[in-house]
Protein backbone atom coordinates (compact mmCIF):
# COMPACT_ATOMS: atom_id res chain seq x y z
CA UNK A 1 0.00 0.00 0.00
CA UNK A 2 1.21 3.68 -0.96
CA UNK A 3 0.76 6.39 1.41
CA UNK A 4 -0.83 9.45 0.13
CA UNK A 5 1.55 12.31 0.57
CA UNK A 6 -0.24 15.68 1.10
CA UNK A 7 2.50 18.64 0.17
CA UNK A 8 1.29 21.65 1.42
CA UNK A 9 2.34 25.32 -0.54
CA UNK A 10 3.51 26.61 3.41
CA UNK A 11 2.62 26.19 6.96
CA UNK A 12 1.09 27.75 9.90
CA UNK A 13 2.71 31.17 10.52
CA UNK A 14 4.04 31.57 6.90
CA UNK A 15 3.65 34.66 4.86
CA UNK A 16 1.21 34.42 1.60
CA UNK A 17 0.82 37.22 -0.76
CA UNK A 18 -2.30 37.89 -2.48
CA UNK A 19 -3.79 40.16 -5.79
CA UNK A 20 -6.34 42.50 -4.50
CA UNK A 21 -8.43 42.82 -7.19
CA UNK A 22 -9.66 45.91 -6.51
CA UNK A 23 -6.93 47.83 -5.23
CA UNK A 24 -4.26 45.98 -8.14
CA UNK A 25 -1.77 45.56 -5.49
CA UNK A 26 0.14 42.56 -3.36
CA UNK A 27 -1.88 42.25 -0.16
CA UNK A 28 0.71 39.96 2.55
CA UNK A 29 -1.72 38.17 4.73
CA UNK A 30 0.02 35.17 7.64
CA UNK A 31 -1.52 31.91 7.51
CA UNK A 32 -3.44 31.01 11.01
CA UNK A 33 -5.08 27.46 10.10
CA UNK A 34 -5.06 24.80 7.17
CA UNK A 35 -8.23 22.77 6.82
CA UNK A 36 -8.62 19.83 5.03
CA UNK A 37 -10.77 17.39 3.54
CA UNK A 38 -9.10 13.91 2.32
CA UNK A 39 -11.46 11.35 1.22
CA UNK A 40 -11.87 8.49 -1.89
CA UNK A 41 -13.98 11.14 -3.89
CA UNK A 42 -12.66 14.84 -2.59
CA UNK A 43 -9.41 15.93 -1.86
CA UNK A 44 -10.00 19.87 -0.96
CA UNK A 45 -7.44 22.22 0.86
CA UNK A 46 -7.79 25.71 2.12
CA UNK A 47 -5.51 28.18 4.30
CA UNK A 48 -7.16 30.64 6.58
CA UNK A 49 -4.47 33.52 7.20
CA UNK A 50 -4.87 37.24 8.21
CA UNK A 51 -3.91 40.30 6.77
CA UNK A 52 -2.31 43.12 8.92
CA UNK A 53 -6.17 44.64 10.41
CA UNK A 54 -6.24 40.82 11.40
CA UNK A 55 -9.36 40.25 8.78
CA UNK A 56 -9.31 36.32 7.82
CA UNK A 57 -9.58 35.13 3.85
CA UNK A 58 -10.14 32.01 3.15
CA UNK A 59 -7.50 30.83 0.12
CA UNK A 60 -8.00 27.62 -1.79
CA UNK A 61 -5.09 25.77 -3.22
CA UNK A 62 -6.82 25.41 -6.60
CA UNK A 63 -5.93 29.54 -7.00
CA UNK A 64 -2.14 29.02 -5.63
CA UNK A 65 0.23 30.38 -8.06
CA UNK A 66 -2.82 32.34 -9.73
CA UNK A 67 -4.22 34.64 -7.69
CA UNK A 68 -2.30 33.80 -4.12
CA UNK A 69 1.50 33.02 -4.00
CA UNK A 70 3.99 31.94 -0.90
CA UNK A 71 6.65 34.27 -3.22
CA UNK A 72 6.77 38.32 -3.19
CA UNK A 73 8.78 38.49 -6.25
CA UNK A 74 6.06 35.61 -8.54
CA UNK A 75 3.26 37.68 -6.70
CA UNK A 76 5.03 41.45 -8.11
CA UNK A 77 5.39 39.12 -11.48
CA UNK A 78 2.21 38.31 -11.75
CA UNK A 79 0.54 41.64 -11.15
CA UNK A 80 2.95 43.04 -13.60
CA UNK A 81 1.64 40.71 -16.27
CA UNK A 82 -2.24 41.10 -15.54
CA UNK A 83 -1.61 45.08 -15.91
CA UNK A 84 0.17 44.23 -19.48
CA UNK A 85 -3.04 42.58 -19.87
CA UNK A 86 -5.35 45.13 -18.98
CA UNK A 87 -3.57 47.69 -21.01
CA UNK A 88 -3.27 45.74 -24.32
CA UNK A 89 -6.62 44.06 -23.98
Amino acid sequence: MTDNIVKLPCGVGGTIYKISPITNKIDEHTVISISFLLSKSVNHLSLHAANYRGAVMTFETVDYNKTWFTDKSAALARLAELKGEKKNG
